[in-house]
């Protein structure tokens, strides 16, 4: 098995669970294409298929618990902090598929592309707590994110799934350019978009400062809007409103797990060095955005907006 997982000089032992995943997405698709009509045995399984994914996924996880290891020239890490995300993840997935068995059908005949999206919007969730490289975790917000657009307006006899939809695409591609245009501009400063190297990069003074507080900035604002940062949180009620509820609690923590962890990630492990200049930016956020958060949500009237 090991020989297998390196023999090209990459250990996918990495990524092991979100390729477990992942096959199992195109499992459910397969079996939701050849499966027979709406009310087949196949068909009404799909969301334990699903399910069987995720609880091999998480066998998965379990067998690699072990030393760090780095692969993909050091884009990618396993350790278990890049674990504890994962299984967050796996428990957020497993939930929403046991509130979308008899939500979903209601609302969409088209199950098997909704599980197939949950799956593979789960994976990319999962390589975000692996990635050490800045395009990795670009890569990685795009793939879930575009799976969750589709989620969120899954429900298209309602127009406020479309309507939340269409408002998470334009916002999120906002903020994804926001993203790319930092990590642009930390590349530019330091030569690279790995951690490793970044980090090595600014505590030898050889960073060139101009390029990288503005890329610092761009950063903090591309993950705001993915943590519901005030003030990048306006998106966030509306879109949790209309998206169906199943789709809602997925996102409200699935999507908060795998951005905090990139989150994390990037700004302790590639920018420490620079811990005086966004850390009390980064204070300042957390304080508005519970302030604000609370106070709003003392006049809300609907759960789901919260």
């Amino acid at each position: 098995m090991s020989d297998v997982l390196t023999a090209t000089g990459i250990n996918l032992t990495v990524v092991l669970p979100e390729l477990v995943l992942v096959g199992f997405a195109m499992l459910v698709m397969m079996a939701d294409i050849f499966g027979g009509g709406e009310q087949s045995p196949i068909r009404r399984g799909l969301p334990w298929l699903a399910m069987i994914g995720l609880g091999a996924a998480l066998l998965a996880c379990i067998s690699i618990w072990s030393n760090p290891i780095a692969t993909f020239q050091g884009s990618a890490t396993l350790d278990n902090f890049a674990l504890g995300v994962k299984l967050v993840v796996l428990i957020a997935a497993a939930l929403a598929i046991l509130l979308s068995v008899s939500y979903i059908p209601g609302i969409n005949k088209q199950t098997g592309e909704y599980y197939t999206l949950l799956l593979l919007c789960s994976a990319a969730m999962m390589v975000m707590g692996s990635a050490t490289d800045l395009m990795v975790v670009f890569l990685a917000l795009e793939a879930f994110s575009l799976a969750l657009y589709i989620l969120t307006s899954i429900n298209r006899n309602n127009p406020r799934s479309s309507e939340a939809g269409m408002k998470y695409f334009l916002l999120g591609a906002f903020a994804s350019a926001f993203f790319a245009y930092g990590a642009a501009l930390v590349y530019g400063a330091t030569g690279s978009t790995q951690y490793q190297i970044i980090a090595a990069t600014l505590v030898g003074g050889t960073g060139q400062l101009a390029l990288l507080y503005p890329g610092i900035a761009m950063l903090i604002v591309g993950f705001g809007f993915k943590v519901s940062l005030v003030p990048f949180h306006m998106w966030t009620p509306d879109v949790y409103q209309g998206a169906p509820t199943p789709v809602t609690a997925f996102m409200s923590v699935g999507t908060k797990a795998a951005a905090f962890a990139a989150f994390i990630r990037v700004f302790l492990s590639a920018l420490p060095a620079q811990h005086e200049t966004w850390a009390g930016i980064l204070a300042i956020l957390a304080v508005i955005t519970m302030t604000v958060g609370n106070f709003a949500a003392l006049r809300q009237l609907s759960l789901k907006r919260m």
